[in-house]
């Protein structure tokens, strides 16, 4: 198979004075003898840098993280670098199946966060929210990590249709918020603004919220046949972007507590 050149991260420097040229700080390969892609990137506090994605490859990839085997078929990873580009640690994340890694984030304390998609019925879920795989063609899944790559938990999120987990974020009380889309009508929406699902077979975009120790404190639909295309947490509401496969991206503004709904 042809390897992907997998750029993980450019670090430059900008002239508190006025834009300048832009010097790199450092650059890396990141990859195995097969196939890899990057998805996401990520910091902490302390500039330790974070990267998702997917790979085919059986060696050069993992590395003092939590799994250090291949599963099988396509595996996420998840590598953590310190500022100076030195690897810290690195992990595969997957079972028998095929899984892939979206998108990384982390908190205060320093915990990773990694969410994505699997078809895998094991190897995935421990101490989480819904530790059994959907019965679909995929389910979402959140894996929340320590600062040595330890996993703390992690869960599957997903019904009997296909589902995918896009995007993770931390809000300031330490809940994390995870959005994605999905084709199931049961086991996704509880206690949320749209406990239904909208769209008629198609893909519905959804949001959950967690408690930092992976309890789901609620879920909800959001659709029309819509697909998340991003998230961002401010501080008094939720930025979600949306798409229709046949129209063009809007904007979703989500107060932190979902009583009420708008759109820009």
């Amino acid at each position: 198979m042809k390897k992907i050149l997998l750029s993980l991260v450019f670090i430059t420097t900008i002239i508190t004075s006025g834009f300048s040229q832009a010097s790199r700080l450092w650059a890396t390969y990141y990859g195995g003898a097969d196939w890899e892609e990057g998805t996401s990137v990520a910091t902490d506090r302390l500039g330790n840098v974070y990267v998702t994605g997917w790979t085919y490859s059986t060696t050069g990839i993992a590395s003092g993280g939590f799994q250090n085997t291949f599963g099988g078929g396509v595996d996420a990873f998840l590598v953590k670098f310190d500022a100076s580009g030195n690897r810290l640690w690195a992990t595969y994340y997957g079972g028998s199946g095929n899984e892939e890694g979206y998108d990384v984030t982390t908190d205060t304390a320093g915990n990773v966060y990694l969410c994505g998609y699997t078809t895998s019925s094991t190897g995935i879920a421990s101490g989480g929210f819904q530790n059994t795989y959907g019965g679909g063609t995929s389910d979402g899944f959140l894996i929340k990590f320590n600062a040595s790559g330890g996993r703390i938990w992690g869960t599957y999120y997903g019904g009997t249709g296909e589902d995918v987990s896009q995007g993770v974020t931390i809000d300031k009380a330490g809940n994390i918020l995870l959005v994605g889309d999905t084709r199931s009508t049961t086991n996704i929406a509880s206690g949320g603004f749209q406990n239904s699902p909208g769209g008629g077979g198609l893909h519905d975009a959804y949001l959950v919220k967690f408690n930092s120790a992976g309890a789901r404190t609620w879920s909800t639909y959001y659709g029309g046949p819509q697909m998340i295309r991003d998230m961002v947490l401010l501080p008094t509401r939720v930025e979600i972007f949306l798409f229709q496969e046949s129209a063009e991206a809007q904007r979703v503004s989500l107060p932190e507590d979902f009583k009420v709904l708008s759109e820009e």
